[in-house]
């Protein structure tokens, strides 16, 4: 069972997620919930096979296994392309690539 798989079982009760929730979560995460953690509305995400919390709105995101703060870069690196962009938001997906705009 992979690292993803243990968090949604340690978290069965999922919440509905707010436009909030949805505006804070970068394109790069393929999976994720919000959930109730010690009184706080926290939101899991899968990155790979790592899960990442953020408690919004901060737009900081936590590796769960280490406790410490994901870099920008990190994300990114995710995103095919990146490089070869400008102007790419990470919570939209959107850039420009020769100047003209795409998703």
């Amino acid at each position: 069972m992979i690292f993803w798989e243990q968090i949604l079982l340690k978290y069965p009760m999922k919440l509905k997620a707010t436009k909030e929730d949805a505006e804070n979560l970068p394109i790069v995460f393929p999976e994720w919930f919000v959930a109730n953690n010690q009184g706080e509305r926290v939101i899991f995400a899968q990155l790979l096979d790592d899960c990442m919390w953020n408690v919004p709105p901060s737009k900081t995101w936590t590796d769960y296994q280490t406790n410490k703060e994901i870099a920008l870069e990190t994300l990114t690196d995710v995103v095919l392309y990146f490089y070869q962009v400008t102007d790419f938001d990470l919570y939209t997906g959107t850039a420009k690539f020769n100047n003209k705009n795409v998703i």
